[in-house]
């Protein structure tokens, strides 16, 4: 009984410093499992933050959502010069799921300051779904909306079809005819470019169509060779002729990466790999074939800040062409 009486006063004390030490160790976890880099992209009517965990996303993606906020900034224009909105800045951030941050999944509401979008669901980031949004404001009967954070047992498509109730019976189907024969070019390089229309990305190259949809990594030249990603390949096109096309690793992981696809172009050859995963394939443009690599190789790196307190900032895209009558473009 003494002994017990000893062992009670350690136990007990323990026990009240558990909270503390399980306290501490979550929050380590949490530290090492994310570092979140975000990225800016600025336009007139609207901040997009895009938040991502080590800033592991799709140079590419970040091509489409520079289309993305340039045709919806378009939008807000419109609606702003016919009376809808009020004259303020609209703030939409996205934060990646597989990031460790207790943030709602969908949150929308606004003050006298601004309209603010929150979004954890990716499927969110798309043009009709933020045309809806954005005319929700608009709306006698509307409300802030805000559900839920991720510790809560409820699926994000649940989510989308809770809110999504509330778009049909407040804003009805968007008329989504304004965007018609609107292109935005994202990127150029040359006589490549990746245009946004009809909310996706494509390839044009020498003022044609390529058949592709695009995939990382985004286009480097060398020579009159331009060399860049599909869904599934990597090609290689000399004007609008393919010259090679190979598959792309099936998991990032074949590669040691843990970051989309890159390339480098030097004088006569281009590497491909990723960040931490060095060179693991390499174009020669003299032979015109692939070489499977392992070397040292070191890529450009998004625009996308490491600190809290920093962000890179995306360009708008260059210009917006108007295709206007059949065939135009």
């Amino acid at each position: 009984m003494n002994a017990w009486k000893a062992v009670l006063p350690l136990a007990g004390r323990a026990m009240r410093r558990l909270p503390i030490v399980l306290i501490a160790v979550a929050w380590c976890s949490r530290s090492e499992a994310t570092n979140y880099g975000c990225e800016l992209f600025l336009y007139s009517h609207v901040n997009f933050k895009y938040c991502s965990n080590y800033c592991r996303r799709s140079d590419i993606k970040m091509l489409y959502y520079s289309g993305l906020m340039e045709a919806l900034n378009a939008h807000i224009d419109r609606r702003l010069q016919e009376g809808a909105l009020q004259p303020k800045k609209f703030e939409i951030i996205f934060s990646d799921p597989m990031g460790d941050m207790p943030a709602p999944v969908v949150a929308i509401t606004q003050n006298r300051k601004g309209y603010h979008i929150t979004s954890r669901d990716a499927e969110d980031l798309n043009l009709r779904y933020l045309v809806r949004v954005v005319d929700y404001f608009t709306s006698k009967n509307w409300k802030p909306f805000s559900c839920c954070n991720k510790y809560i047992e409820v699926t994000p498509a649940d989510i989308r079809s809770r809110f999504g109730r509330i778009l049909g019976r407040e804003v009805g189907d968007p008329d989504m005819s304004f965007f018609d024969g609107r292109r935005s070019i994202v990127f150029e390089l040359d006589d490549l470019q990746l245009a946004y229309e009809n909310d996706r990305v494509s390839f044009w190259l020498a003022g044609k169509r390529l058949d592709l949809e695009p995939g990382d990594p985004i286009p480097v030249k060398v020579g009159d060779r331009y060399l860049f990603g599909s869904n599934d390949f990597f090609h290689v096109f000399d004007k609008e002729l393919e010259l090679r096309r190979r598959p792309k690793a099936k998991l990032l992981s074949e590669w040691q990466c843990s970051v989309p696809f890159r390339a480098r172009a030097y004088r006569k050859w281009i590497n491909l790999g990723c960040g931490e995963g060095g060179a693991r394939l390499s174009y020669s443009y003299d032979k015109n074939r692939w070489y499977e690599v392992v070397a040292p190789e070191k890529y450009h790196q998004p625009r996308c800040g490491d600190m809290p307190d920093y962000f890179g900032v995306h360009p708008n895209p260059l210009r917006v062409i108007w295709d206007t009558g059949p065939g135009a473009g």
